[in-house]
């Protein structure tokens, strides 16, 4: 019994020492390994501040809040995914071949007058790394940490590390958090705007007040939130006046979240191709093409929500028409079907469904008066076909038709009263005639 007893303790011993030194030991020793493989020490989210000298050119970029800084030559933003993406490639560079040069001149590997040097510091360790001349082994370099050793390394980390303070630095024309938008002050050549955010949907609320275009609201902001500017005209904007920037033409200003914080920007009249522009917040005057103010030099039209209904097609229950002095009236059965009201002949079940669709989709050519007082002049004292949509008992859509002008006809929308004009080719499926909604016998 004594025996088994020490037998088991020697076997768990020597399981303990298995699993400590070849399985937890192994673990070790492979990091230490790969860690000696590294270029540089510190791995990418340790790196607090690093620098950077190429030719005469020094960036310095720091940390801060969870982004990096540029603070020399210049202070101003970093662009967080090119720096990101750079110290990614630098912190997972490998020593592929390991020389010795004790004594000898590192001129022949570049490394006598580096053309890169990088510093890292992460918390109290820093490191630092020399990048020399391309080699002839593969697409590789030489590299050096300031010793008797040299080492082999991809070359795409030299390719990377010769960008310039613009390719370095933010190029956004204005930070803020697109999600939070609830208001939009325009101002641009073509007027003053302002929209508001109501719920998921967007609101002009100035120079009318109206439902405004969901892709006109979108495309500003997505201009801002992931257009770039073309260049830093200067690092200042004491002489505001030589940009074209004392007196702007455009000026964007973005409201966000329930505390209402501001971001605003500036844009010149365009030179050409291109125009100035500057962020309230930051002192960098920016240059932009003109395509940057596309989405804000627009109109009112082009500002308003075109379509003149908004509805679930799904859900109408019953529709009028009244076209060429004849009342129609259309309700669905319990197959969801459409029958004819107080009429002997077959309803068109596809005519109706059509009719409904079209006028789902009908949109504005262009608005022509809010609440006009007068509707003769438009032919709509006494339209010439009146369409309901039901949901319910209520009208979901009431649209009265009036004269034809042009290629045009007036349009009402009895609900809210406002006057517009459509294309007459768009109502080709709704202006259906009593032989087109029926069939015959």
């Amino acid at each position: 019994m004594r025996n088994t007893l020490i037998l088991l303790l020697i076997a768990l011993a020597v399981g303990a020492y298995v699993y400590v030194y070849e399985y937890k030991g192994e673990e070790q020793r492979q990091k230490i390994k790969e860690r000696e493989e590294k270029l540089i020490a510190p791995e990418k989210e340790e790196i607090s501040s690093w620098e950077i000298y190429r030719g005469g050119d020094h960036y310095k970029f720091v940390r801060e809040d969870g982004h990096w800084r540029i603070t020399e030559p210049v202070s101003t933003g970093a662009e967080d995914v090119t720096v990101d993406g750079f110290l990614r490639d630098l912190t997972s560079a490998k020593k592929i071949r390991t020389i010795h040069v004790t004594g000898k001149d590192k001129t022949p590997y570049g490394l006598k007058r580096p053309e890169v040097r990088i510093r890292v510091e992460a918390g109290a360790e820093h490191d630092s790394v020399f990048l020399g001349a391309s080699s002839s082994f593969g697409d590789n370099i030489f590299a050096g940490k300031g010793d008797s050793v040299v080492f082999l390394t991809g070359a795409g980390l030299k390719r990377k590390a010769q960008k310039s303070l613009f390719d370095w630095r933010d190029k956004k024309a204005l930070h803020f958090e697109k999600d939070a938008v609830r208001r939009i002050v325009l101002k641009s050549p073509r007027g003053a705007y302002e929209f508001k955010k109501a719920g998921v949907s967007w609101k002009l609320t100035r120079p009318v007040t109206d439902k405004a275009d969901p892709g006109a609201v979108r495309a500003m902001l997505n201009k801002l939130d992931y257009a770039n500017v073309l260049s830093i005209e200067a690092e200042s904007a004491e002489d505001k006046k030589s940009y074209d920037l004392d007196k702007p033409a455009y000026v964007i200003e973005l409201y966000q979240g329930e505390n209402q914080s501001r971001s605003a920007v500036a844009f010149s009249a365009p030179r050409g191709k291109m125009a100035y522009g500057k962020d309230e917040a930051r002192p960098q005057i920016f240059k932009v093409d003109t395509l940057f103010l596309e989405p804000f030099n627009k109109s009112l039209f082009a500002f308003r929500e075109k379509k003149l209904t908004d509805f679930g097609t799904a859900s109408i229950r019953r529709v009028t028409l009244l076209n060429d002095g004849v009342f129609m009236e259309f309700k669905k059965d319990t197959s969801s079907r459409w029958i004819g009201v107080n009429d002997t002949l077959e309803a068109r079940d596809i005519k109706v469904t059509t009719l409904i669709s079209a006028v789902s989709g009908l949109r504005a050519a262009s608005f022509v008066a809010e609440k006009p007082k007068s509707l003769r002049r438009y032919g709509l004292e006494k339209p010439a076909a009146v369409v309901e949509l039901f949901i319910d008992d209520k009208p979901e859509v009431r649209l009265e038709f009036g004269k034809v002008h042009g290629d045009r006809r007036y349009v009402r929308d009895a609900l809210d009263g406002r006057v517009v004009t459509v294309k007459e080719k768009d109502l080709e499926d709704i202006l259906l005639t009593h032989d087109q909604m029926y069939k015959t016998k």
